[in-house]
């Protein structure tokens, strides 16, 4: 798929978009079906308002083509080892879900509305926001991302030891913040909270 402009409606909720060869895309997604990115790497740029998830699977990249790619809307949900690139740019999701061996890469900034769980990992300078609900975290390989964590609201919840980036520094920014251990040591960069509501729970867990 190719184009530098227009809007593409991926239709019902039944109905679903699949790319097997990726493109490049800077017009519009819309609809409430969802988008399956099924190999190949696929370059988006502008902002979606479509509300199906958008799923990567064998192996495609999802790669960020400017700043703010936005799908405000939609799940992403990774696959067969499959990544997302930021490409050193900033996109929005609704949730972000994801298996072991797929990855978020190359910097940037990924601002996370309504949690998820992720069991790939969150490498290089990227930088995460949870502004809503449980992201849980359950790497099987180390998240060493150095980006900043920002809990502006919700949880974010480890279901493992050494769930979180020791790389990264950990901010509660929000009255509902919370950095939950859930019984599970772990190690980050640092801590620091600008709302004196936010909490850390450790559980029977050391957080170092």
């Amino acid at each position: 798929l190719y184009g530098s402009g227009g809007t593409i409606q991926t239709g019902s909720e039944s109905a679903c978009l699949t790319l097997t060869h990726g493109g490049a895309y800077a017009g519009s997604i819309a609809g409430r079906g969802g988008l399956n990115i099924a190999g190949g790497t696929f370059v988006l740029s502008g902002s979606h308002t479509h509300s199906g998830t958008t799923t990567l699977s064998n192996h495609a990249i999802l790669k960020l083509g400017a700043d703010l790619v936005s799908l405000p809307n939609s799940n992403l949900s990774l696959h067969d080892a499959s990544q997302l690139d930021l490409n050193y740019r900033s996109s929005i999701i609704q949730s972000l879900h994801g298996m072991p061996e797929t990855s978020i890469v190359r910097g940037g900034t990924l601002s996370i509305l309504s949690g998820g769980t992720f069991c790939g990992s969150i490498k290089d300078a990227t930088a995460v926001t949870l502004s809503g609900n449980t992201l849980t975290l359950n790497p099987e390989r180390l998240n060493d991302y150095t980006g900043v964590t920002t809990i502006a609201n919700g949880t974010l919840l480890a279901a493992r030891v050494n769930a979180f980036s020791p790389y990264s520094p950990v901010v509660l920014s929000g009255s509902s913040s919370v950095l939950d251990l859930n019984h599970h040591d772990n190690h980050i960069h640092s801590l620091s909270s600008t709302s004196p509501e936010a909490r850390v729970c450790l559980g029977s867990a050391t957080l170092s």
